[in-house]
């Protein structure tokens, strides 16, 4: 028998006979019995030459249904976790830096507008020397609030 012969009477892939044959331990020689043995032990399942039994059909059934089952059992213990995490409230940090930044940066923008709209009102015989206090005053408060939350409180292209 050829060794084309040999690996359809075997059922397996032209590769996968390649690759199996490199293993020291597999047989020399073109022997179909001697190569169903050792690819039935190599494969832990029965190696048939042309069809599959329906034993071996129920087998592979069962077990196809396991791993299905291990896999719903990881998926509903994901999902369990989620749901556990959003009704206690936790939130992923980067949407939390987000929710935060979105809360500042019109506060920002609002300290930054405050110097030039009320320096006249401030001190109507000099609005530069107001304008440049309210300025100093709106660095300083901000500056206190990024030690607290962190640098960058300018806004961002594409916040509203």
């Amino acid at each position: 028998m050829s060794r084309s012969e040999l690996i359809e009477k075997l059922g397996i892939s032209r590769s996968m006979f390649y690759v199996v044959a490199k293993d020291p331990r597999a047989p020399q020689g073109n022997d179909l019995e001697e190569w169903r043995s050792y690819l039935e032990k190599k494969m832990d399942r029965p190696v048939s030459s042309d069809t599959i039994s329906p034993e071996e059909i129920n087998q592979l059934k069962a077990k196809l249904l396991k791993e299905r089952t291990g896999r719903e059992a990881v998926e509903r213990k994901l999902k369990e976790m989620r749901l556990e995490r959003e009704a206690e409230g936790f939130i992923a940090f980067a949407e939390a830096q987000e929710i935060i930044t979105r809360v500042l940066e019109p506060l920002s923008r609002i300290l930054e507008g405050i110097p030039k709209k009320y320096a006249l009102r401030v001190n109507p015989s000099d609005p530069d020397h107001a304008e440049e206090m309210l300025r100093e005053m709106v660095r300083e408060v901000k500056t206190q609030v990024q030690d607290t939350r962190g640098t960058k409180i300018t806004k961002r292209k594409g916040t509203k």
